[in-house]
């Protein structure tokens, strides 16, 4: 994998649409997709590749944009096949 990243830091599970929570994060912080970008140090092209399900984010990043937009973001696992996110907003 890229940059020395594995498999496991990586957002895959396919039953998580990961590309709606962060446009979702997004919208309600209020931001556009090139605030949170800068605000995160990133292109913006590259925070859109990831609201359009092209790439998937990795855990850190993930936490990263939920802390940027105000969310608390939980990753469980019920079983090895099953994951869910709950993100909620910082009070």
């Amino acid at each position: 994998m890229e940059n020395g990243k594995n498999e496991d830091d990586y957002m895959t599970d396919k039953s998580i649409d990961f590309a709606e929570t962060i446009k979702l994060m997004r919208t309600t912080a209020g931001f556009t997709q090139q605030e949170l970008a800068k605000k995160l140090n990133m292109p913006h092209q590259t925070l859109s590749s990831y609201e359009r399900n092209r790439n998937k984010p990795t855990l850190e990043l993930l936490t990263k944009i939920a802390n940027a937009c105000e969310f608390n973001i939980t990753i469980t696992d019920r079983n090895s096949d099953e994951k869910f996110v709950v993100v909620e907003k910082k009070q």
